[in-house]
């Protein structure tokens, strides 16, 4: 039985296939030539489309079509509403997955003669929190989708280009919608991230095409201003930047042409990399930040993935910047690798399906890293609230046990409450400022204890990032993972999302 790698990505989406022979192939959608999927759901008289029919209505349908979603994962709701209610990011991701699934099930039945395939590992970015990772998973879930697993995406990427059994690689992803920057080594099948990834998840191709955008308006003395996010103008603007985009890439100028609203200017690549100076900044600071985390690594190699990263700008302002330290006299071809930008996180993400599913063997010890500390609300001096982070955003994602203990703060307690707590700081304890709580737990005994009454907690964490907590004291015990407790989505909006996938037509 076969297994996918899904690569959800925050414009465009693929699905690779790892088969029981162990061969990764990937899976276009029917009757398609391009291996990817856009990552766009239109609503539009009664019916759901995904894809390519979703995006192509965009330009008539933009307040009822949604794009870019994955930025918005953290939210419970989407800001774009649709007839008058509210839309949860997880009823989007869910409709993306149900039918690309569906499409590369086809392709499956029809082409490989194989029975349907019903699991898969889902990436996300490396700088997903707890409550996007569950929201990614819940919406696969409900997709009908058995996950074996979410795995980051560049962890992914690493994967997908066979690292060498001593190497070291600096793994840049530069996608439609975010930026991750992470720093892999291969220690004889012991897969692990150095130091902490980093990334923006407020970064990537729509960027560049906004910066377009803008270039082209004002070369035509408009402003952006002018035009709504959900309106049809936005949307063919945005449409023809893409585009435009592709094409410098290949060629030193292009016309950027839309008839609503009226624009005709030719832009050229210099004028592009001049108005996107600030982009590129930001991406390689993100760089220097993962080196620098990691502690300055010998690095053997630089691998790019992501569509975005066949910007030209990309590979010349990386080799402008660290070929003096990392290219060892190699042409740069040798160090810096677009390694197939638009496939590799899938192909990636199937071949650790296959792993995990005993269909390969390549006897690879994963250790991805977390981008998140965790800890306890706590009074160390019995004055200050502090946090005190019992998982580093340095630690690995799976933590079998770890057992600690924490002692009442006053006399004639009859209850604790637990407090755990997100955050993005790297120090053991950190001052609590009252942010919300990730998740609470209370463990009630009935009767006063004096202070320093012991509290034994035993915390650990699965290889999807939840969080589970157990908790004793005075022989009362309590159990609480971050699953239960976040509220992903709330009972009605389940409800929503379950009438969605039913109301979708699949094709046969």
């Amino acid at each position: 039985m076969s297994v996918f790698g899904i690569d959800l990505g925050t414009s465009y989406s693929c699905v690779a296939k790892c088969d029981g022979t162990g061969h990764i192939e990937v899976k276009k959608p029917s009757a398609a030539t391009e291996s990817t999927t856009p990552s766009v759901v239109c609503f539009k008289d009664g019916n759901i489309y995904v894809g390519k029919a979703a995006k192509n209505n965009m330009h008539r349908y933009a307040d009822r079509c949604f794009s870019f979603v994955k930025r918005e994962m953290k939210n419970e709701y989407l800001q774009q509403e649709l007839d008058g209610r509210k839309v949860s990011p997880v009823e989007i991701q869910a409709c993306i997955l149900r039918h690309i699934f569906h499409q590369a099930n086809l392709e499956v039945r029809n082409t490989d003669r194989e029975q349907e395939v019903r699991k898969a590992v889902i990436t996300i970015p490396a700088m997903f929190n707890d409550i996007e990772r569950e929201r990614t998973k819940l919406a696969a879930e409900l997709a009908g989708i058995e996950v074996l697993a979410l795995i980051q995406e560049p962890t992914a990427a690493a994967i997908s280009c066979n690292i060498g059994p001593t190497e070291t690689i600096l793994v840049f992803d530069l996608g439609g919608g975010t930026l991750d920057v992470s720093i892999v080594k291969n220690d004889y099948g012991n897969l692990s991230v150095l130091g902490t990834p980093a990334g923006d998840p407020n970064l990537g191709g729509k960027d560049w095409d906004e910066a377009l955008v803008k270039l082209a308006l004002r070369s035509e003395g408009k402003s952006l201003d002018s035009y709504g996010r959900s309106s049809r103008e936005w949307a063919e603007l945005m449409t023809k930047a893409e585009e435009c985009k592709k094409q410098l890439s290949e060629s030193p100028s292009v016309e950027f042409y839309t008839t609503r609203p009226e624009v005709e200017t030719e832009i050229t690549r210099a004028q592009f990399e001049t108005v996107t100076h600030g982009l590129i900044e930001r991406a390689m600071q993100l760089v220097d930040k993962a080196i620098n985390a990691a502690g300055q690594p010998e690095i053997n190699r630089f691998v790019l993935v992501g569509g975005s990263s066949n910007m030209p700008m990309i590979l010349q302002n990386l080799v402008q910047q660290y070929s003096s330290t990392y290219s060892k006299g190699r042409p740069t071809r040798e160090w810096i690798t677009l390694s197939n930008p638009h496939q590799a996180i899938a192909e990636g993400a199937a071949k650790y399906a296959g792993m995990l599913d005993g269909l390969l063997h390549n006897n690879i010890n994963l250790q991805d890293k977390a981008t998140h500390s965790y800890g306890f609300v706590t009074t160390p001096d019995n004055e200050h609230y502090v946090i005190s982070n019992e998982i580093l955003c340095t630690d690995p994602i799976v933590i079998s046990e770890r057992r600690l203990n924490y002692l009442t703060a006053s006399d004639n307690q009859t209850s604790v409450r637990l407090r755990l707590i997100e955050n993005d700081s790297t120090e053991e304890h950190v001052k609590y400022n009252d942010e919300p709580p990730l998740v609470v737990g209370q463990i009630e005994w009935g009767y006063p204890v004096p202070k320093d009454t012991k509290v034994s907690i035993i915390l650990s964490r699965d290889s999807n990032g939840i969080i589970n907590v157990h908790a004793e004291c005075q022989s009362k015990e309590i159990d609480f993972d971050t699953r239960a407790a976040k509220h992903i989505v709330d009972l009605d909006t389940r409800r929503q999302i379950e009438n969605t996938i039913r109301q979708m037509k699949l094709a046969e």
